[in-house]
């Protein structure tokens, strides 16, 4: 996992790098349509990749529910039981509370930096680096079996680039931000994969990942939240109820079940 997120991570700024070569050397719309047609290529050699993956066979798999209805039913028959799912769900979604931030961080920076093109995109690519670092120090924790104190780290990290960001007053700060952001990231995607492996029984285990991966979709919309934040108040309340949400999830992820 930590190398796919690494090399995921170096793809994006090859392709970034690539894409404005282009968008700089030929005039649109050309330069849109050379974009559109080698990102097809691409993907199609990647579409090629996955379909030489030979999927094992499982053997302990409950017996498909003869309706989709009975399926919820039962999905949320377990998450009410299930004590230490409802504990590592409610963690990596209030997690996603860096995104009541993380939107409007720029505009912040903003009214406290000058910021051209070029210093947005390199926080942009700071991010990515931060992403890819990371992953070193991501994969030996997991790899070790501390795929708790991984996610304790990862949310501390965010925690640590709000913080950060309601005091900067520099490029280099705003930097150190985002490739904070860029870290914990990556820190919480491998924590709560293998996590959620880890604690669900081998039989419901598509079940455990479908509720967790829908469950904590739910803290995408968070940014949705901190836009009304913002135009009701102010700065300080948005960072403020940011740093509340990750408190509070970073109290739940040292109960996990590692």
């Amino acid at each position: 996992m930590a190398y796919r997120q690494f090399f995921s991570a170096l793809g994006g700024l090859i392709s970034g790098a690539l894409a404005a070569f282009i968008l700089e050397r030929f005039e649109a719309p050309y330069s849109y349509g050379y974009l559109f047609i080698i990102s097809s290529f691409i993907m199609g050699f990647g579409y090629i990749a996955f379909g030489t993956i030979d999927e094992p066979l499982k053997g302990e798999v409950l017996q498909k529910e003869n309706s989709f209805k009975k399926f919820l039913k039962n999905s949320f028959t377990t998450l009410k039981e299930d004590r230490d799912l409802q504990i590592q769900l409610s963690t990596f979604l209030l997690a996603y509370g860096y995104l009541v931030s993380l939107p409007f961080i720029v505009l912040d920076a903003q009214t406290k930096i000058t910021l051209t093109g070029v210093a947005i995109g390199t926080l942009i690519t700071t991010q990515m680096v931060g992403a890819m670092i990371s992953n070193f120090l991501w994969g030996t924790l997991s790899s070790r079996g501390y795929n708790k104190l991984t996610a304790n780290i990862a949310i501390s990290l965010h925690i640590l680039a709000i913080v950060l960001a309601f005091f900067s007053t520099s490029l280099y700060a705003y930097m150190m931000v985002f490739f904070l952001v860029g870290a914990a990231i990556d820190g919480n995607r491998i924590s709560s994969g293998n996590l959620i492996l880890i604690l669900a029984p081998p039989q419901k285990r598509p079940v455990y990942v479908a509720l967790q991966v829908n469950i904590i979709s739910f803290g995408l919309f968070f940014s949705i939240l901190g836009g009304m934040i913002l135009h009701f108040s102010n700065y300080t309340t948005l960072y403020s109820t940011t740093v509340i949400m990750l408190l509070v999830a970073l109290y739940l992820s040292f109960k996990l079940k590692d």
